[in-house]
């Protein structure tokens, strides 16, 4: 899903990143000048060509930014104005950053890797042993559902559902990872480019591994081949990708790297949407944050899917979803910087699998510059060759880039569309017999396509008004033959809502209007809009909300059976100050009589947090 666009100044911006840094400033910081070989040489790298002070630069000096509190720089490069250039950055290139132009040193280890560690270290078994949620989705049809005998749960039990642990994660304030459950131990990776493995059953730390940046996608568990790995014995792998464009390949039972690899080259590529393991391949999407990179001489990235051999990590193929290299266009921008295009199409969800046409499916976002090349639309990819199969766009003209919205100007010239992203990963849903692609937009509306027939609409179901900040945004779920959609709408006057869809007909099957909001006394990201990704078993649907409430509903008529405030502060297991948030992002994970769940995402709208929840009825 793209960004939500961030609104109003620069300076204004600063000026509420230092008002919530000095709320957050650690009491366990001290003014001792901190080692500065490392942030200085990163500052000079990643940031002193615009903070340097030059005549003219609107960006704050030196020597202005070295009277900021140390936790307004890491903010501002974690969630705040600086973010696009903050993801590049790993947890520990942001902290030394952050201590370098500060002067402040920070006693706490990043990792807390001395906290809440695992007294005894029990072998991993095999990951299709047990119950399980792999991967986004935990399957390949995206559906976020779970199997009864898997969630271990009843509709009686989950009234009942309580804390068992929470987890904070440092140096980060938002929590976006979705929870990966398998063989009893939960895989999960933090903004702050830190990936963890923990105990199920208490939420202490087997091992943790840094990666080069933060860290959004699912993670997925796989068994390698033992044969092309010359391997005595089955070695099971977690592979997941992060902010810099690389995917990793590590020994799921100790935290060994065993490959890595960089997927895209271009500067302001990330990995958001969750890669798909399937048949000895890592299906990896591709997005970007370039139209929001604010940088004048705009653009050049395009959206991707690429498969990558499991076992090695070597790239099989590689498609862009703009199909021609970005070329220099007419006119300069509003600074006087050229014009790239066509760009954009970014790959913001997982990808979907569909064994039996050997094809995977993967939605768009709006072009950023030029014409709209395969933007807003659901693409097919040979999954053996990557070629491109065929294209449905399903809103035309969506061209838009940062400021466009506002703005008048030579680089705005080719506006032309609403950011009607493809936001909500596809689902496969099979109902009589019939294969159908089912997948929600952030215009509101949801689809069902025929994949028989090149992406034919089936049928439309409006859920919400759309927009920038709403419709269907993060994640929908399917069970049987209902189709379940969560609406933000955060900024239109009614905010959230749950609907549950017919899969043959598109006939709505009910309707759950937004709770009101659980956080009434915060004047900031207090909404009911719910653009959290959502999962489902049989009788139960989880969903979070902006106003931080986790929330069970009734997957057959809508009606709320339970909720959870996650507005406060946390006692966590591994000792990490952690609080609360908007749920945002990454849905819950329902497995084994446990239910998972992150809080806190301090950005487009929402309120800062970094603890992941574990509840259970025991």
């Amino acid at each position: 899903m793209a960004e939500w666009r961030a609104r109003g100044v620069a300076i204004g911006a600063w000026l509420l990143v230092i008002l919530l840094a000095v709320m957050w400033e650690p009491a366990h910081s001290d003014t001792a000048a901190a080692p500065a070989d490392s942030g200085e040489k990163l500052f000079k790298a990643h940031c002193e060509s615009c903070h340097s002070g030059f005549l003219g630069s609107p960006a704050p000096s030196r020597q202005v930014l070295a009277r900021y509190p140390s936790r307004a720089i890491i903010q501002a490069l974690t969630t705040g104005q600086m973010r696009v250039q903050g993801y590049s950055l790993s947890g520990d290139e942001r902290r030394a950053i952050a201590e370098y132009v500060s002067g402040v040193h920070y006693r706490s280890d990043l990792v807390g890797e001395s906290r809440g560690r695992c007294a005894a270290h029990t072998p991993m078994t095999n990951p299709s042993s047990g119950p399980e949620w792999n991967g986004w989705g935990n399957s390949p049809s995206n559906s976020s559902s779970q199997s009864a005998a898997a969630a271990a749960l009843t509709v009686a039990q989950v009234k009942s559902l309580k804390l068992k642990w929470a987890y904070g994660f440092p140096d980060s304030f938002s929590a976006w990872s979705q929870p990966v459950v398998v063989s009893h131990r939960v895989f999960i990776g933090s903004q702050a480019g830190v990936f963890y493995s923990l105990e199920a059953a208490t939420g202490c730390t087997y091992w943790q591994f840094k990666a080069d940046g933060g860290i959004r996608a699912a993670a997925s568990i796989v068994v390698f081949d033992t044969v092309a790995q010359k391997r005595t014995k089955a070695t099971y792998g977690v592979l997941f990708g992060d902010m810099t464009g690389r995917v990793y390949a590590l020994n799921a039972d100790s935290g060994e790297l065993l490959w890595k690899v960089r997927v895209e080259s271009h500067p302001l590529a990330r990995i958001t949407g969750s890669p798909v393991a399937f048949s000895g391949r890592y299906f990896v999407p591709m997005s970007g944050v370039e139209e929001v990179d604010g940088a004048s001489s705009c653009c050049t990235f395009r959206g991707s899917l690429s498969a990558l051999d499991i076992a090695t990590g070597k790239i099989l193929w590689k498609t862009h979803t703009i199909p021609t290299e970005p070329k220099l266009l007419r006119g300069t921008s509003k600074e006087g910087q050229p014009i790239w295009g066509p760009s954009g199409s970014a790959v913001w969800t997982p990808p979907l699998i569909d064994e039996k046409r050997g094809l995977v499916y993967a939605g768009t976002s709006d072009s950023y510059t030029g014409p709209a090349v395969n933007s807003d639309a659901i693409i097919a990819f040979d999954m053996e060759s990557g070629a491109m199969r065929w294209s449905k766009q399903l809103t035309p003209d969506d061209v838009l880039i940062r400021g466009c919205e506002s703005q008048a100007g030579a680089r705005c010239h080719f506006e032309g569309g609403p950011n009607f992203d493809i936001g909500s990963p596809p689902m496969l849903v099979t109902v009589k017999g019939k294969d159908l692609i089912v997948v929600g937009q952030k215009s509101g509306v949801a689809y069902a396509l025929d994949p028989e027939r090149q992406g034919a609409v089936v049928w439309k179901y409006r859920a919400g008004e759309g927009g920038i900040n709403g419709g269907i945004v993060w994640g929908s779920a399917s069970l049987g033959t209902i189709a379940y959609f969560p609406v933000s709408d955060i900024t239109s006057a009614k905010q959230g809502g749950l609907h549950a869809v017919d899969v043959a007909t598109g006939a709505p099957r009910w309707v759950a209007e937004p709770q009101p909001p659980l956080c009434g006394q915060v004047r900031y990201g207090c909404s009911a809009a719910q653009p959290v990704g959502i999962s489902v078993f049989p009788g139960v649907l989880f969903a979070g909300s902006v106003d931080g409430g986790f929330r069970a509903y009734s997957s057959e008529d809508g009606a709320l059976l339970w909720q959870y405030d996650t507005n406060k502060d946390f006692t966590t297991v591994n000792e990490v100050v952690a609080n609360g948030g908007s749920l945002i992002g990454s849905g819950p994970t329902i497995v084994d009589g446990m239910v998972f769940v992150n809080s806190g995402y301090g950005m487009n709208g929402g309120r800062a947090g970094n603890v992941l929840l574990a509840f259970a009825t025991h």
